[in-house]
């Protein structure tokens, strides 16, 4: 009988420390997921096109932030970085993406402004209101895309949640490759490569940290209606 209880003690503790585990996985890094270039409107993947050329952006059906706007004061931003360039690592507290210097700072827009600060949906967080069409148009290549000479560069761009301290909590993203161009009006390119464009298909946002509490919370109630049938067995036999 020791030996069960120390068993089910051994189970009950490595699910709480599981629980904790999976808790500061979740709050030490936001979660990232895919986002995709589309024709505008739709879920049609667009792969290319020129600086005039409209595109919309496509988020998984479950894409919502930590909270929501109404009661958490969380927002949507889009953004636009350099490869390499962690969105969770950039703050969002003055209602767009920090000043990143000689990295620069970018994001989507839609009707002559950057697309950002929108509200989620009430409770759920869900991620709402973007436009259906985007555009490249106030995009400088010699100032912003191709600096230093270069005939490419690859951005990463996308839409996150932040909450009311500007802390990114959740992101999407895609990459974006521009390229100089001697013929198109305002002298850029853009592709994204197919393998980004495939996450219509395959993309989740689920959580690992969620998985992690769920699995952990099973193995505490395993371990407590396994002590309880124990001790009622117990009991029964002393009587």
């Amino acid at each position: 009988m020791r030996k069960v209880r120390n068993r089910l003690l051994v189970w009950a503790t490595a699910g709480m420390v599981l629980a904790v585990f999976a808790a500061a996985v979740a709050g030490a890094s936001a979660t990232k997921g895919s986002a995709v270039i589309t024709k505008p409107g739709q879920t049609v993947p667009l792969d290319a096109g020129g600086s005039a050329t409209p595109y919309g952006v496509w988020l998984p059906t479950d894409a919502k932030c930590a909270g929501d706007t109404q009661h958490s004061q969380y927002h949507t931003f889009s953004f636009m970085f350099p490869e390499g360039v962690d969105p969770a690592a950039v703050s969002f507290k003055t209602g767009e993406p920090a000043d990143l210097g000689s990295n620069g700072r970018l994001g989507f827009i839609a009707d002559g402004q950057y697309v950002g600060a929108l509200n989620t949906a009430p409770t759920t967080g869900q991620v709402i209101g973007l436009p259906e069409s985007f555009t490249w148009t106030r995009l400088n290549p010699k100032y912003l895309l191709l600096t230093n000479g270069r005939q490419k560069s690859t951005w990463e761009g996308g839409i996150l949640c932040a909450n009311r301290f500007g802390v990114v909590t959740n992101y999407w993203e895609t990459e974006i490759v521009f390229a100089l161009s001697k013929t198109d009006p305002l002298g850029f390119t853009w592709s994204v490569p197919k393998s980004a464009q495939n996450a219509i298909a395959t993309s989740s946002s689920f959580p690992i940290g969620v998985v992690l509490l769920i699995v952990a919370a099973a193995l505490v109630v395993v371990a407590v209606v396994m002590s309880r049938r124990r001790k009622g067995a117990s009991d029964n036999a002393a009587t």
